[in-house]
């Protein structure tokens, strides 16, 4: 790389914008335990992050053409993919976020995020969608019973049949979950 890029991947790295491995791979310096990074998952990184940033700044545009591009460049970068499928809910476009979050799910089948974000999507349709996303929350419960997510929307399908004291309990050990993370109990 050029000092440019360097110092650019530097910047980044020192504001958590880039992680450090995808930086050694750049240079290819990689673990020997993990091989290089491909350079489009790199460059798809690179285009992820601002794009995140981009969002909190609510241009969403231009956070959605970048995280177009990094799902052209790599169709496996999850991260990106994630970002889309959240920015297409937000929008209230489920039909696109769905299909973000199955192509995500068709590449990391065991991607925890990814198959919460499809039961948010289903948790916003609704309906038949709704059992669905029950189904998928209650599984990956199963297996993540620490998942602070998991629980509260496991709560807000509680909530969405009725069922309140459920739900306030759900959203209550999500709570608990994120203090004990974040080290706020006692």
């Amino acid at each position: 790389p050029r000092f440019e890029e360097l110092l650019t991947q530097s910047l980044l790295v020192a504001t958590g914008q880039m992680t450090e491995a995808a930086f050694e791979a750049s240079l290819g310096v990689a673990d020997n335990e993990s091989p290089a990074a491909d350079p489009n998952t790199i460059k798809a990184e690179r285009l992820t992050h601002p794009g995140e940033q981009l969002l909190g700044h609510k241009m969403e545009d231009m956070a959605e053409a970048r995280f177009r591009e990094a799902v052209q460049l790599a169709p496996g970068y999850a991260p990106a993919r994630l970002a889309l499928g959240d920015l297409y809910r937000a929008r209230g476009e489920p039909d696109l976020a769905e299909a973000q979050l199955r192509a995500l799910l068709a590449a990391n089948p065991g991607s925890l995020e990814g198959r919460l974000a499809l039961a948010r999507v289903q948790i916003d349709q609704g309906g038949a969608a709704l059992d669905e996303a029950e189904k998928t929350t209650r599984e990956v419960l199963d297996t993540h019973p620490a998942s602070a997510q998991g629980h509260y929307q496991l709560g807000l399908i509680l909530e969405a049949r009725g069922d309140h004291p459920k739900a306030a309990a759900s959203y209550r050990k999500a709570a608990e979950l994120l203090l004990d993370q974040q080290g706020g109990r006692r």
